[in-house]
């Protein structure tokens, strides 16, 4: 499964949620690799 979350507008929440989904995804036991491609790389701190 590849899952992809954008936007063009800034602040909507897109590292809010990838980090959540990669989060969820964890939990129930699933491979993850979240990868951060916006040049601020919030997802880096969680």
């Amino acid at each position: 499964m590849i899952l992809a979350v954008g936007n063009v507008k800034g602040g909507v929440g897109k590292t809010t949620l990838a980090v959540n989904l990669a989060i969820a995804l964890t939990r129930a036991k699933r491979d993850v690799l979240l990868i951060d491609g916006d040049e601020q790389g919030t997802a880096a701190a969680f």
